[in-house]
């Protein structure tokens, strides 16, 4: 059962299964920190991939890879992944703020957070998180994706999606 709730921070609908909103909150700090820090570091890096030349693309790319590697080490759980290294301009989440509409279900261990984009023009991505609660601290373990129409008159199915 959905419930909506409204405050200073978030318009979201939540399924809390009697979980604190102290730790629901905690749940979305994680995944918009991770979003917030992948921005942030493809802005840093985009400009210097593209002024590189030759043999420096590896170079800025290997500095990028071991900052995105500290991200992933504090935020995500701890199992063999393919991760996602590229570099994009905009950014991968730049179409999501803390603002942006979120739903969160929480089975005692386990939660599935959704983080929805609201867009003009071509439509855009909707993301779901995946979450472990490991030694009292939640840990994201996989993320997805899915393509919706600027209007939401069509959503595609959730496509796995690398970090």
């Amino acid at each position: 059962m959905e419930s909506q709730v409204d405050n200073t921070y978030h318009h979201e609908d939540i399924d809390t299964n009697s979980k604190s909103t102290e730790e629901l909150e905690s749940i979305f700090d994680i995944i918009f920190s991770y979003m917030e820090q992948i921005n942030r570091l493809q802005m840093q890096f985009h400009p210097l991939i593209e002024a590189a030349k030759g043999s420096e693309c590896a170079e800025v790319f290997s500095k990028y890879s071991a900052e995105a590697d500290k991200i992933y080490a504090q935020l995500l759980t701890k199992r063999k992944r393919t991760l996602n290294y590229g570099i994009t301009y905009p950014p991968r989440f730049i179409a999501v703020s803390r603002s942006s509409r979120h739903t969160v279900e929480v089975d005692k261990n386990r939660a599935v957070a959704t983080v929805y984009t609201e867009t003009e023009g071509n439509g855009g991505l909707d993301y779901q998180f995946r979450l472990v609660k490991k030694d009292g601290e939640w840990l994201m373990n996989s993320i997805k994706q899915r393509y919706h129409s600027s209007d939401r008159t069509i959503e595609y199915q959730w496509q796995n999606c690398y970090f």
